[in-house]
């Protein structure tokens, strides 16, 4: 779920930062990746 700049994973409720990747709920973080939007796709 997205809520602002924050998902949040519905299998163990882990939260984290979209723009950075940083874990919220713990000290883990993700990889992240430019995109873009074209048409409503994310390339």
């Amino acid at each position: 779920m997205l809520c602002g700049q924050v998902i949040e994973c519905d299998w163990h409720g882990w939260q984290f930062d979209v723009r950075t990747g940083e874990c919220l709920t713990v000290k883990e973080r993700l990889e992240t990746y430019e995109v873009v939007i074209e048409d409503r796709l994310v390339k």
